[in-house]
């Protein structure tokens, strides 16, 4: 499924060329996080030339517009722990269910930023990177406040394609799936970006998404007073870099990543990466009722 333009009559021209240039890379504080800790300790038998394919569409700040200085938290995460090991990682933005469908095809080593659901089939490791709570926005002069399923009767709900949210509301999105006048589904590379352009322009009347990322797309798209938090789902899903099952080198990966992250928590270095992409601590942190 290919991303739907805007509709005519939407934003000016100029303005929307800004929007898009503005997220062309994912920025995070002034300057990038430096350490003087010791790289990992080298994994015997690894390959110096070894190269990890991760894949995603863009989900800043989790995982960016793909450029090598500000890629996002998760991609800077697992080069810390892959790179000091002689591996390589490349970091590919494609559309989220073709990250999914080449991770499990082996075409790809991992996906990043997958719930359990979504990487049913991968190889998940035990330690997650981060917590993703659904939020839904509307434009800042709407009163409309989330209060359940029942209050989305009547609304047009802006969601992504092949993303899982809670079953009730991934239920939700599949029925209506074909009724843009309920649920219209971005895909592509960048499908947030388009989601919050189609808010600011009415297109739709209420956002889905994580609400790290609504508000951080939505700031650097000088968006940020012009959109609201109107509810959020009290479950959180964990989400994790999740590895292909095809061969022994994904589940070899999980356990790599699993020793770097606890290492990397040890030595302060995530919370440096946190710090630097704006993601808050409790972000990172489990809590009751998370999956």
């Amino acid at each position: 499924m290919t991303r739907r333009p805007l509709p005519a009559g939407g934003l000016p021209p100029a303005l929307l060329v800004l929007c898009l240039l503005s997220l062309a890379a994912c920025s995070g504080g002034d300057d990038a996080p430096a350490s003087n800790e010791e790289p990992l300790a080298t994994s015997p038998g690894t390959p110096p030339d070894s190269t990890i394919i991760l894949a995603a569409d863009a989900w800043p700040p989790y995982n960016c517009a793909g450029d090598d200085t500000n890629a996002g938290y998760m991609v800077d995460v697992a080069r810390a722990v892959f790179e000091p090991l002689g591996f390589r990682v490349e970091y590919r933005i494609l559309p989220w269910e073709e990250s999914l469908a080449g991770a499990r095809e082996g075409r790809y080593d991992g996906a990043i930023a997958a719930t359990t659901e979504e990487g049913m089939g991968l190889v998940i490791p035990q330690e997650p990177l981060l917590y993703s709570q659904v939020a839904f926005f509307t434009l800042a002069g709407s009163d409309w406040e989330f209060r359940g399923p029942e209050s989305l009767t009547d609304r047009r709900l802006g969601c992504i394609e092949g993303y899982d949210y809670v079953e009730w509301l991934n239920d939700y999105i599949g029925r209506n799936a074909g009724n843009p006048a309920l649920v219209q589904a971005e895909s592509g590379t960048f499908p947030m970006r388009q989601n919050i352009l189609k808010l600011v322009n009415r297109s739709i009347d209420v956002l889905a998404g994580d609400e790290g990322t609504v508000r951080y797309v939505a700031g650097n798209l000088g968006f940020a007073d012009r959109i609201r938090s109107a509810g959020t789902l009290p479950r959180r899903s964990a989400c994790y870099i999740a590895f292909t099952p095809t061969s022994g080198k994904g589940r070899r990966l999980a356990g790599i990543l699993d020793d770097g992250i606890r290492r990397l928590e040890e030595q302060g270095r995530l919370e440096e990466l946190r710090r630097f992409y704006r993601i808050p601590a409790e972000a990172a942190e489990a809590r009751p009722g998370d999956r």
